[in-house]
């Protein structure tokens, strides 16, 4: 999918794109339009009309590096070994003086020792697993921010089956959905048989409950086949979270009389 930077304004002044929302961004120039301003216009602000779906994303945040922080740490105590104290008068040649001068060296090099292999087990012990945390906690953090609102995601999914993009939207269904025989008897082939004799317009859309990876919306359709009206059914959907595809799913879906 297209991507482009957070913060502008849609092709008409009408709304500022946050981080990982989606918009309709013209091919023609670098405009982008929300979702309901392309449904209205049916074009671009500079009257061009070849557009694609893109979604608003900024560079993710960069990782902190465990192994050049271990590095680092222990180049600076290498660079901090006090150097063994040599002898202050040259003039003094007598064996117990060199005696009491190695003896001091072999101190301090067992002290520098010492040290080192005392910086590492802290560094092991308590510096590294903070660190870990934090990657996780930044990574987690990461994830929340590219998330995009669930009912901003039916939004989009419905605009792919009304501009006949059958093949997208079939991959915002899960595994399980899709393999839905009450539903789909003969699979991909029922949803796109049934998708490509109507279109759809939604009439209400809330937000009944969202966790990092599950989220539920309860939506009113309303259906058409050409410009006859087929009625309308109020639904609600289970969303899942994807990871890998980092978007949402629709996982499971209920009708309501």
């Amino acid at each position: 999918m297209e991507t482009f930077e957070p913060g502008i304004a849609s092709a008409y002044n009408t709304h500022n794109f946050t981080e990982g929302e989606e918009g309709i961004k013209c091919c023609t120039c670098p405009r982008v339009m929300t979702i309901y301003e392309w449904e209205e216009k049916r074009r671009c602000f500079c009257q061009g009309t070849n557009v694609v779906p893109a979604r608003a994303r900024s560079a993710p945040p960069t990782r902190l590096e465990s192994n050049r922080t271990r590095a680092s740490f222990s180049r600076s105590r290498q660079n901090n070994i006090v150097p063994p104290i040599a002898a202050t008068n040259s003039t003094i040649n007598s064996r117990s003086t060199t005696n009491i001068n190695s003896t001091r060296t072999q101190n301090h090099a067992f002290s520098n020792k010492f040290m080192a292999i005392a910086a590492l087990i802290l560094f092991s012990f308590c510096v590294q697993p903070v660190l870990n945390l934090f990657n996780n906690l930044s990574l987690q953090l990461s994830q929340s921010r590219l998330q995009i609102p669930p009912e901003q995601f039916m939004k989009n999914y419905y605009f792919k089956i009304n501009s006949s993009k059958y093949e997208q939207a079939w991959e915002d269904l899960s595994p399980k959905f899709q393999a839905k025989s009450d539903l789909m008897p003969y699979g991909k082939t029922s949803y796109l048989n049934f998708w490509k004799s109507r279109r759809v317009e939604i009439e209400s859309i809330n937000l009944v409950d969202q966790k990092s990876n599950y989220a539920e919306v309860n939506i009113r359709l309303r259906y058409f086949a050409q410009s006859r009206n087929l009625g309308s059914n109020y639904i609600s959907y289970t969303l899942i979270w994807n990871s890998s595809k980092n978007n949402w799913q629709i996982d499971d879906s209920k009708l309501f009389n």
